[in-house]
């Protein structure tokens, strides 16, 4: 399927690039969680793992494009429109929420979870054009994954750290190999959802093919890819008052814990907020939890906590006034 032939107006153009500034501000700010563990206990300097990074960032979105995109339908079936009607204007009121969002985040040094935005503000974006009913099937289904995956890797976690801490000695090649694997898996989870977004653009149903088209998944994937490579310092700063006491094995053992919800998740078609799910691995495998870092992850859980309605009521808001205009 030529992705080309679906962008016949101008603002379907302006709706496919504001995607691909999403997927470069998803990478920018979500990509430090991987590569934090390997960084911190100095397995890898921040160069090498931001490239490592990135490479295996690219080839996630790749293999989960053409070899299992549960994740992806997910999030497809939640904008609620097959025949590509008004699909460019949930997308582009998703998009300008998604980036708003992501880029307050930045601003405030704290890891984003543009998976919360990006999936309530379709929500509110596809209530608003008038495709279907406010479904709470939906809206308990992605709350239920985003709080399930956040609990599963703090307990995972912690349960990894019970069990191995004594029994296996880790060394820091080990955390190299964690980086890059959980680099996969974010692309694998987020390149999904924005791959998603661009299929809702272009009004294609998952229902009539077998993988999303080529030219879509390698733009994704070239520009999640590159956003990775520049991202770094900023986000990582945060990242650190979470884990002061952070050593090669808690450092692995969170990047573990991570990977095994990450894929379990992938998976069962759960859309989550990877950044979400490293930061409670983090946290678990501290060992000993300052003030700073409950302060930390306390700031983390009430701005998901609030961008879950905000983003919800600017997608809806932002889609009645493009609605108005076009």
């Amino acid at each position: 399927m030529n992705l080309l032939s679906k962008l016949d107006t101008p603002l379907d153009f302006f709706a496919f690039f504001l995607a691909l500034g999403v997927v470069f501000v998803n990478g920018f700010t979500d990509a430090p969680n991987s590569i934090h563990s390997s960084v911190k206990a100095g397995a890898l300097s921040l160069r090498r793992a931001s490239f490592l990074s990135g490479g295996l960032n690219f080839l996630g979105v790749i293999a989960s494009a053409f070899i299992s995109f549960s994740v992806g339908k997910s999030v497809w079936a939640l904008a609620d429109t097959k025949s590509g009607e008004n699909g460019t204007v949930i997308v582009c009121s998703c998009l300008i929420t998604v980036i708003s969002v992501g880029a307050l985040a930045w601003l405030f040094k704290m890891p984003s979870s543009e998976s919360h935005a990006l999936l309530f503000s379709l929500m509110g974006a596809s209530l608003s054009v008038g495709k279907g009913s406010l479904r709470l099937g939906k809206i308990f289904f992605i709350t239920f994954c985003m709080v399930i995956s956040t609990l599963a890797s703090y307990a995972l976690a912690r349960l990894f750290l019970w069990i191995f801490r004594k029994r296996i000695r880790v060394r820091t090649t080990f955390l190299a190999l964690s980086c890059c694997a959980l680099s996969f898996m974010h692309g694998v989870q987020d390149g999904q959802k924005l791959l998603a977004i661009i299929l809702i653009l272009s009004g294609v149903n998952l229902a009539n093919v077998s993988a999303p088209p080529a030219l879509a998944v390698f733009s994704v994937a070239a520009v999640m890819g590159v956003s990775t490579v520049l991202s770094g310092k900023r986000i990582l700063s945060s990242i650190d008052k979470l884990s002061e006491n952070t050593d090669t094995s808690s450092g692995f053992f969170a990047d573990a814990a991570a990977f095994c919800t990450l894929i379990v998740c992938s998976i069962l078609g759960m859309p989550v907020s990877t950044g979400n799910v490293k930061s409670a691995s983090v946290f678990a495998t501290d060992r000993v939890a300052s003030g700073q870092s409950k302060r930390v992850i306390m700031r983390i859980f009430l701005t998901s906590l609030i961008t879950l309605p905000i983003s919800f009521f600017f997608g809806f808001i932002i889609c009645k006034l493009l609605l108005l205009a076009f």
